[in-house]
């Protein structure tokens, strides 16, 4: 695989870690703004990157500390 655009994949890679340790305040149309790049960008290409490696919320392939203590206290 070509990465024609790696400023979208290191938004999309922010993205996915937020989401897999359920960081609410990380939204995707955010880092676009801040990364110079596309929300739609992030978006496709985080469900790739979920499809490909068959990740899901809390993950414990690549869940944080804190996303484990949601995943304890969270219902």
């Amino acid at each position: 695989m070509i990465i024609r655009k790696p400023g979208t994949w290191a938004a999309t890679l922010l993205y996915a870690y937020a989401q897999i340790n359920n960081i609410a305040h990380v939204v995707a149309e955010d880092l676009a703004s801040d990364l110079g790049v596309s929300a739609s960008s992030i978006r496709s290409n985080y469900n790739k990157l979920f499809s490909a490696l068959k990740v899901q919320r809390f993950d414990a392939r690549y869940i944080s500390e804190e996303g484990f203590m949601y995943l304890i206290f969270l219902p």
